[in-house]
Parts: structure tokens; C-alpha cells; sequence
């Protein structure tokens, strides 16, 4: 932590309790590059936990590091291009775990194949899931136009006024008398 830190701290508790948001502070306390931002996410993709990030590229505390990270992310997920980049960079991460368990769990003869099988194929659901290959088939809505609609409300409406018309005939007879 730096010095600065209660002072910060007082001063996000402030916008707090006055209704603001807190985080909407970060942009104004931290001093940001877009170097030092860049390799806040590639520690995170590469696996370091938002307090390593924080110590090796110097933010005053985990919390702060992660709102770097998230903030990077979502500004470079706009486009379809960009969200295309962050699949890649997921999917290298889950093959680089994926390849460090493979040998483990093809081979059967290791005790604890069963368990390293198990995770392994959790990566390669997650990496399906990833690129959509799991999704579900694509359901076709139909949806009708007003003139349509309304046809079938009047169809109705005829057949409900000659079941009507039907009844009213049944109950207006009048009973013969002998």
C-alpha cells in the first residue's frame, strides 16, 4: 500500500455514503498508462491473482488492480473484432492448462488419471462453450403480421358467435306440450 491509501480510502467511503460511485474515483486517483494497464491484463491472462499485479506493477492495493483489468477489458471488447481477441486469448489459456494435464489424463496406468480426466474435460466443455460449439440449435419464432392476427380473431369471433347463435336456438324452443 502507499501512503496515499487512507486518504483514498476516506475519500471513496465520502462518495459512498453521498450515493456516488466510488470506482467512478479510480480514474482520477490513479496515475494510468496504457502501458502499465496493458500489463495489468497480461499478468491476468497469464494467471497472476490481482494482489501480484498490484505488488509487481505498484497499485495501491488488489481492489485497484482489478478495476484496471476490467476496465482494460471492456474497452477493448467493443467490436466483434476485439470480443474475436479475447476469445483467443481465453482459449490460450485454457489450452495452455489443457495441454499441462493431457499426459496425466490419457495415460491409465497413473493413479489419479480418473480425477485429471475429469478436469481436463472440464477445460474442453469450457473451451466448446468458448467458441459455441455447445450452443443450443437455433429455434425458428414465428411471428405473424397484424393482418394475419386479425383473420384469425375474426375466424374465432364467427365461430364463437355460431356456437352462441346454435345455443340460443336450443335454449328459445319451446317445449312441446301433449
Amino acid at each position: 500500500m502507499t501512503e496515499n491509501e487512507p486518504e483514498r480510502a476516506k475519500r471513496e467511503l465520502e462518495a459512498a455514503k453521498n450515493g456516488e460511485d466510488p470506482n467512478a474515483l479510480l480514474d482520477k486517483i490513479e496515475d494510468e498508462s496504457p502501458t502499465r494497464a496493458s500489463s495489468a491484463l497480461a499478468l491476468r491472462i497469464s494467471g497472476a491473482s490481482y494482489t501480484e499485479i498490484a505488488k509487481f506493477l505498484g497499485y495501491s492495493s488488489a481492489y485497484r488492480a482489478r478495476a484496471v483489468v476490467e476496465r482494460v477489458l471492456a474497452e477493448t471488447a467493443d467490436s466483434p473484432e476485439d470480443a474475436a481477441k479475447q476469445r483467443v486469448l481465453a482459449d490460450r489459456r485454457y489450452s495452455r492448462v489443457l495441454q499441462s494435464l493431457m499426459g496425466r489424463a490419457t495415460n491409465p496406468k497413473d493413479p489419479e488419471h480418473l480425477p485429471y480426466a475429469r478436469t481436463a474435460l472440464a477445460f474442453i466443455e469450457r473451451i466448446g462453450k468458448l467458441y459455441g460449439v455447445d450452443a443450443p440449435a437455433q429455434a425458428i419464432v414465428y411471428t405473424p403480421d397484424t393482418e394475419k392476427i386479425e383473420q384469425y380473431i375474426a375466424g374465432i369471433t364467427a365461430m364463437y358467435r355460431a356456437e352462441e347463435a346454435a345455443e340460443a336456438d336450443i335454449i328459445d324452443v319451446e317445449p312441446e306440450l301433449d
